[in-house]
């Protein structure tokens, strides 16, 4: 079974992604160009743990389909800068990969702050 396109229906937003290049005078983070990514944004509570282990509650999930537009989402850590469609910039707290039954990417599920 292969992508559905009908699927990104599901995705009516964008969110922007950016990658840590480096920090500025005050040690503060800079970043390269976002790119955007249909997405899902739900705000809800979700259980799980974040990057170092700890139990921690997410109060936005983010799910988004990058490889079915044509790009990938880049490394993801807790430094990426994402912005969602309202402006905000939630923390990455954990994410999970969904892969289809050939063992591709399909989708991940990001969980924020």
């Amino acid at each position: 079974m292969s992508f559905d396109p009908t699927f990104l229906a599901f995705m009516p937003e964008l969110v922007t992604i950016a990658v840590p290049t480096g920090t500025d005078n005050y040690n503060t983070p800079t970043y390269g160009t976002g790119v955007a990514y249909p997405a899902r944004i739900e705000r809800k509570l979700t259980h799980g743990r974040d990057f170092n282990g700890i139990e921690t509650m997410a109060n936005v999930t983010i799910w988004v389909a990058p490889e079915q537009v044509g790009g990938t989402l880049p490394t993801l850590s807790p430094n990426i800068l994402i912005t969602l469609p309202d402006g905000s910039h939630p923390k990455l707290l954990w994410y999970q990969d969904y892969p289809d039954e050939t063992g591709q990417g399909h989708h991940q599920k990001l969980a924020t702050t």
